[in-house]
């Protein structure tokens, strides 16, 4: 029994972590970076990089990310003009 309530702990003590409010609060600033990779990753291709060397990868990551804040920019834009409007 010792050994089955080892493996039995071992299992359960993740899940009681994840349970904290610390752990929430982490994972809800995480889920947001989570999803802005995603979108520069699959969005705007910076999985695979163009060019070579490390000035121009940098170069590209930057423009992505601008790019990637003026469409969320403009999303928001048209969002609060259709509820002023509305």
């Amino acid at each position: 029994f010792t050994n089955l309530n080892l493996i039995l702990d071992c299992q359960r003590r993740p899940f009681d972590e994840q349970q904290t409010d610390a752990f929430k609060q982490e994972m809800h600033r995480r889920n947001g970076i989570e999803a802005t990779v995603s979108e520069l990753a699959r969005g705007y291709g910076l999985r695979h990089c163009r060019y070579r060397g490390l000035k121009k990868t940098q170069l590209q990551s930057s423009m992505a990310a601008a790019a990637c804040n003026i469409t969320r920019w403009s999303v928001r834009n048209n969002w609060e003009m259709n509820q002023i409007a509305a």
